[in-house]
């Protein structure tokens, strides 16, 4: 499967010093063998994303922050699609980032590309 960046610039956007980025610790890391156990009850928001797509790096941060705020509301949890490709293949992902929305074990709504941090976390809020 080939996986495409999405294109549309966020750069000004989402502008961020990944130095000074602390990673979320209410985020989870899944892959093929957890995934279908973890999206099973409640709301599950998930990030699939490469370390080498550009939009994903901007966007994971603004993913992290809002996971952060909103904790406690939403499981958040991301898949690399480099190790996740049944999964990505599963859920139809071609163009990363690509945000899931699951209540519940479904696909309840999808967003491609990176977003604000205001932008996500009011999509997020909307399916709460």
């Amino acid at each position: 499967m080939i996986f495409s960046a999405f294109s549309v610039s966020y750069a000004n956007i989402l502008e961020v010093n990944l130095d000074e980025y602390v990673q979320a610790s209410n985020v989870e890391h899944w892959d093929d063998s957890n995934f279908d156990h973890a999206i099973e009850e409640g709301i599950v928001v998930v990030d699939f994303y490469a370390e080498w797509c550009p939009p994903c790096r901007k966007f994971g941060p603004v993913f992290e922050q809002v996971a952060g705020e909103l904790e406690g509301s939403a499981l958040f949890g991301k898949v690399n699609v480099d190790n996740g490709r049944r999964v990505a293949s599963q859920y139809s992902v071609s163009s990363i980032p690509t945000i899931i929305l699951f209540k519940d074990g479904k696909e309840i709504q999808r967003k491609t590309g990176g977003m604000d941090a205001e932008a996500f976390r009011s999509w997020v809020e909307s399916a709460l």
